[in-house]
């Protein structure tokens, strides 16, 4: 491709010299004869660090925010304010558009976004439309799965990853936009068919700074008109989805809730081994059955099964592709080895999705007690380490607090912040351990029959980052590993 096409994108003056393009890099170590290099100026590191490089490997080109003059005659320099968003307008262009040759699913939250993602995409394969997938725990392109490395991916990789599907006959993707994704305009120059909201409460507040800056650039969204014009669907069950509402036109807006929406709850039943539930409107009447249990999942499925519908999936297609997922790794995950007791896996990792977690438990116990294992990543939000230690101490009757990602903190600092938050008068029975594999082997000794574990905080995470290191380390692997050595005797 031209350099000049490519400029054209970025609304600036095309260089004096017609250069063809071959590949478009962020990271100068992927630099090959003839690529665009695009440097971002990073939290962490500076892209204009790495031109030289980039140049010694071969770059025609960068997009830069400030322009080298040692460099005019050796390498064209595309000078813009926004090298991010620049990368997303050359990236969009480079790849053919391909959000624009497929119907692309935005579907947005703090909680949620997973499930929901996925059991769209079952309901759209029951439809017999060929699917993609974009999220937390892996993208997939028809059956083809591949690692994620972040939830919404950088805007040079979104886009080829969308081209690829267009190039394999997707028709429908669904991806999960993260609130980072938004903000550093990694989903920028897409077009949505739909996009949906699930819930807003307190989670990457380190980034974000308040709530207020989280949940705006959550809206944005739903409000940016360069998003395209398809149909918002919005929990007004949630203040924010009310909130977003308000700001949304409303003709392009459907909504869910218990009341006054347009898709509205009927006849729920929730028992320990399936969900169901109606959802009426004014065009349908949706009957939803679900292997998937917890209250905290009816908004999931709820929202799977509108958003699909409003997309063109009929009533039939919901209903199957809903019951044909019996759960999402890592989202209140059963972990069964013959066990008398039930233990579950979860990535809930902030107050509310603890909460609703640990809710969803407590009512599974009857009689029986609630054991949580839980921790908190370090580098992230402190402020809600002591609002999770004090939700967990009062659903739980023993809580295990110990390490989640701690970074490069230190893990007993994290866990003295979770343990303030503990009220002295709390009757639950509180330990700590530090380290995550004995937390957990200690909460399958501790259980008796009858009794409930959930390991809270990592969900379908296979690593756990200490320090500068990445270890190999998986709650349900473990928590598996523990049941058999209980069973068998060699514990």
């Amino acid at each position: 491709m031209k350099i000049a096409e490519l400029a054209s994108a970025m609304d600036i003056e095309k260089p004096v010299d017609d250069i063809n393009i071959k590949d478009i890099v962020y990271d100068s170590r992927q630099t090959r004869p003839g690529s665009l290099f695009v440097a971002i100026p990073g939290t962490q590191v500076d892209g204009h660090k790495f031109i030289d490089q980039a140049l010694d490997k071969g770059a025609v080109a960068a997009v830069v925010e400030r322009a080298r003059p040692d460099l005019a005659g050796s390498l064209a320099q595309l000078e813009v304010p926004n090298a991010r968003k620049a990368l997303a307008q050359v990236s969009d262009i480079f790849f053919g558009q391909p959000s624009r040759k497929l119907s692309l699913v935005g579907v947005t939250g703090t909680n949620g976004k997973t499930t929901i993602a996925y059991l769209m995409e079952s309901i759209f394969k029951h439809a017999g439309f060929k699917t993609g997938l974009i999220g937390t725990i892996e993208y997939k392109i028809d059956n083809k799965c591949y690692h994620a490395e972040r939830t919404t991916p950088e805007s040079l990789d979104l886009q080829r990853i969308l081209a690829q599907m267009v190039s394999d006959g997707v028709q429908i993707a669904i991806m999960e936009v993260s609130s980072h994704a938004l903000h550093l305009a990694r989903v920028d120059q897409c077009r949505f068919a739909g996009r949906v909201f699930t819930n807003l409460s307190r989670d990457h507040l380190d980034f974000h700074s308040n709530i207020e800056n989280y949940f705006l650039s959550k809206a944005r969204l739903f409000t940016d008109p360069t998003f395209g014009s398809g149909v918002r669907i919005i929990n007004t069950d949630d203040v924010f989805g009310r909130r977003l509402v308000d700001m949304c036109d409303k003709d392009d807006t459907v909504t869910f809730g218990e009341r006054d929406a347009d898709y509205q709850l009927a006849q729920v039943k929730s028992s320990a081994v399936e969900t169901s539930f109606t959802l009426n409107s004014s065009a349908a009447s949706l009957a939803v059955k679900s292997r998937m249990v917890g209250d905290f999942n009816i908004v999931n499925l709820a929202l799977a099964g509108v958003s699909a519908f409003e997309l063109g999936a009929s009533e039939k297609s919901v209903a199957e592709g809903i019951w044909d997922v019996a759960g999402v790794p890592g989202r209140f995950e059963k972990i069964v080895c013959g066990q008398n007791f039930q233990v579950f896996v979860d990535y809930a990792h902030t107050p509310d999705g603890l909460e609703k977690v640990l809710s969803t438990a407590k009512n599974l116990t009857g009689t029986k007690r609630l054991i949580t294992v839980f921790g908190c990543g370090g580098d992230r939000d402190r402020g809600k380490r002591p609002e999770m230690g004090a939700i967990a101490a009062r659903l739980s009757d023993i809580a295990i607090v110990t390490s989640d990602n701690p970074r490069s903190e230190e893990p007993e600092e994290i866990i003295r912040d979770i343990t303030r938050g503990i009220p002295e008068e709390a009757a639950v029975e509180l330990n700590v351990e530090v380290e995550r594999e004995k937390a957990i082997k200690m909460a399958i000794k501790a259980a008796q029959k009858g009794d409930v574990i959930v390991i809270a905080g990592k969900g379908h995470e296979d690593y756990q980052i200490l320090g500068d290191k990445v270890i190999s380390f998986d709650d349900g692997v473990v928590a598996r590993v523990a049941l058999e050595e209980m069973l068998s005797g060699t514990n």
